[in-house]
């Protein structure tokens, strides 16, 4: 009997409890003052507390028919601004003279690049009749200086010099010329090998100096070579060569094995001569090397890691196929 009349008192409390945490909570989401709750002998006030708005911000939501990018918070402050590289802000000066093989030139560019923490400035100047150029006011630092004559002259190797603040820094150069004449030159396309046909590239042009200095090659297109060969050697292709818009041509040559002969011996590969009107350029080649074995596979098939076919197994299935003889045209 003492056991039920507790359990109906436990019950009892446990409802009110639950009663009263429903009106606290009723109570701070709708923000209105509450009547003070009582339950055990503990007096239960609710009070709200105002949350200041966030000093960030959040970008507007992306299209949804874009892919979905992770949102980024950040403070709406501008990004700092980066200072582009200058030659301004100081009193330095810069002068010198260029000249060349039959003395000073006139209209050649110096060019002056300062390098510092902002990336590089630069500034060009053209020598006066006398070979002499100056540029000031400028700032002081790490300079590099060079100089050249756009198509004929240019010069080794620029000069790289620190230069205070108010210092005159002078900077002299000796330029040399450019050969304009034709070349002829021969790409080296790897090793010859004995009875079969290899292209060989010879390529042809003249060199001259870009609008920034440097040293390029000029392709000539069009240009007819002729090309003769030592008898270790056989010439293929039909004669003369024309140059492509490359300043390229190709001629197949055939190597000819000579038993007699070390292949490894300098000079075994006899040599190929190629000429363009006054222009002849001569070129010694690798000697002749044996048609490489390929490794067979224990199944026949082809070696992934060889550029060679597999040797088939002996069978009617890999009788070699009828038709024309391949070497053929080799021989014709």
């Amino acid at each position: 009997m003492v056991k039920a009349v507790l359990a109906g008192l436990l019950v009892v409390a446990l409802g009110l409890m639950w009663t009263n945490r429903a009106s606290v909570v009723d109570a701070y989401r709708s923000g209105e003052e509450t009547t003070p709750l009582r339950l055990g002998g503990v007096d239960l006030d609710v009070a709200s507390t105002a949350i200041e708005p966030s000093p960030y911000r959040r970008p507007a939501a992306p299209d949804s028919s874009a892919p979905a990018q992770p949102v980024v918070l950040g403070l709406g402050a501008e990004p700092p601004e980066i200072d582009e590289p200058t030659l301004a802000g100081g009193e330095a000066r810069l002068i010198g003279t260029v000249v060349g093989p039959d003395g000073p030139v006139s209209g050649a560019v110096v060019r002056i690049e300062r390098h510092g923490d902002q990336g590089v400035a630069t500034m060009d100047a053209i020598t006066g009749d006398d070979g002499g150029w100056a540029i000031a006011p400028l700032a002081g630092g790490r300079y590099r200086v060079r100089a050249w004559l756009p198509g004929l002259l240019t010069m080794g190797r620029s000069e790289v010099r620190f230069v205070a603040e108010d210092e005159l820094a002078t900077f002299d150069f000796s330029l040399w010329g450019i050969d304009p004449t034709p070349v002829i030159e021969l790409v080296d396309g790897g090793p010859l090998y004995e009875g079969l046909a290899s292209p060989v590239a010879l390529v042809a042009g003249w060199r001259s100096v870009d609008a920034d200095g440097l040293v390029v090659t000029n392709p000539l297109v069009g240009a007819p070579i002729t090309v003769e060969s030592t008898a270790q050697v056989e010439v293929l292709s039909a004669q003369p060569l024309l140059t492509d818009a490359s300043g390229v041509a190709l001629v197949q040559l055939r190597c000819v094995p000579t038993p007699s002969v070390d292949a490894s011996a300098p000079g075994a590969g006899g040599s190929l001569t190629a000429r363009l009107g006054t222009i002849e350029s001569t070129f010694v080649l690798p000697g002749c090397r044996p048609v490489p074995e390929p490794d067979p596979q224990p199944d026949g098939g082809p070696d992934p890691d060889s550029d060679q076919p597999a040797v088939p197994s002996p069978g009617p299935a890999n009788d070699p196929p009828t038709g024309p003889d391949p070497e053929a045209d080799l021989d014709g």
